[in-house]
């Protein structure tokens, strides 16, 4: 009888990780201003400030098209001051009523923080670190935003420089460009790089649910664009009981789960 351990175990899920982390890197150019005052063009986008001046919400958001959920957010941002001005991206937006997250350079007096926004407090920093005085207006810096469920980790230059884990799901889809403060902001070369959202199935293998999961579950599924294998289609030996429960192991991170359907 096959057993889960040795070079199987450790050969098999590493193949089905490294296909988890198959991603799809897009650029991002399509925008609207959802608050502030903003420039699109070919060559990036360019904050000028908030929509009234002296206003003391001095916010600025630009959404971009698309969803977004796990993934990773790049952005290159110059900031034209240092002080009383942050720019960064935000993402798990629904609306500015409601909860979300940004990853920012230059928030709260410090060079690198990520912060939650609460309808019912405002801004709240769950992260920070750095001396403000280490970021440089001479030069675009190159933020990226990596979100894995809950998990948010920022890197700026190449380096990770804070991460922190939200107090909540990260619900909202809505993903885009953060500004703060009346200083003009530039933003270039945004892209978005993520992997198709996982629907894990739990199914009987045999009529009529095949059926079910051939006519109606993987239509729908690859319309909406989520990635779907039922795990008796993984391609290996008659005897594949390994290979589902690691296939299970594997898929256990998944965001969506189709619970099992019960027949008549």
């Amino acid at each position: 009888m096959s057993t889960l351990t040795g070079p199987l175990l450790t050969d098999e899920l590493r193949s089905f990780q490294a296909e988890d982390r198959e991603v799809v890197d897009n650029p991002v150019d399509k925008w609207a201003a959802i608050a502030g005052r903003w420039k699109f063009n070919e060559d990036g986008v360019e904050f000028d400030g908030p929509d009234e001046p002296r206003n003391s919400l001095p916010l600025g958001l630009a959404r971009a098209s698309g969803r977004f959920r796990d993934g990773t957010i790049r952005t290159k941002i110059r900031l034209t001051r240092l002080e009383k001005t942050t720019g960064g991206v935000f993402f798990g937006f629904k609306s500015t009523d409601s909860s979300y997250f940004a990853a920012q350079i230059g928030a709260y007096d410090s060079a690198y923080a990520i912060s939650e926004h609460r309808p019912d407090v405002g801004w709240l920093s769950i992260a920070r670190a750095g001396l403000l005085s280490n970021l440089s207006t001479d030069r675009a810096h190159d933020l990226r935003a990596r979100v894995s469920g809950q998990s948010i980790r920022l890197s700026v230059d190449d380096v990770e420089v804070v991460s922190a884990i939200a107090s909540r799901p990260i619900d909202g889809i809505g993903f885009g460009l953060f500004a703060w403060g009346d200083a003009r902001i530039e933003f270039s070369g945004t892209r978005l790089l993520s992997a198709a959202p996982k629907l894990f199935v739990i199914m009987p293998f045999a009529e009529p649910f095949d059926t079910l999961y051939r006519e109606v579950i993987f239509p729908v599924a690859s319309k909406l664009n989520f990635r779907l294998v039922r795990v008796d289609e993984i391609a290996g030996p008659v005897h594949y009981a390994p290979r589902i429960a690691l296939r299970c192991c594997s898929r256990l991170r998944s965001t969506f789960f189709l619970p099992p359907m019960l027949s008549s």
